[in-house]
């Protein structure tokens, strides 16, 4: 991840704001006993690193989204 600051006096070109973004949702009944899967939402809907894992064989559900975040599909989804 590139810096957010820098010592130079002058404008540092080459250097776009990363725009990575994931949301997470965790989910449990009050006292705890009954938990869902994790969600994780990205901003991809196959990242690269996980280009050759099964999602199934996955310990969260996982799903993409250009803003990665949670819209009413996703949401519906969910439960």
């Amino acid at each position: 991840m590139p810096p957010n600051q820098t010592l130079s006096s002058k404008p540092v070109l080459g250097q776009k704001k990363d725009k990575t973004r994931i949301t997470v949702l965790l989910g449990t009944n009050a006292i705890g006993t009954d938990k869902l899967k994790p969600w994780v939402i990205g901003n991809s809907k196959r990242p690269r690193p996980l280009s050759r894992v099964n999602f199934n064989h996955l310990p969260v559900h996982y799903r993409g989204n250009p803003k990665a975040w949670m819209n009413s599909e996703i949401f519906e989804e969910t439960f």
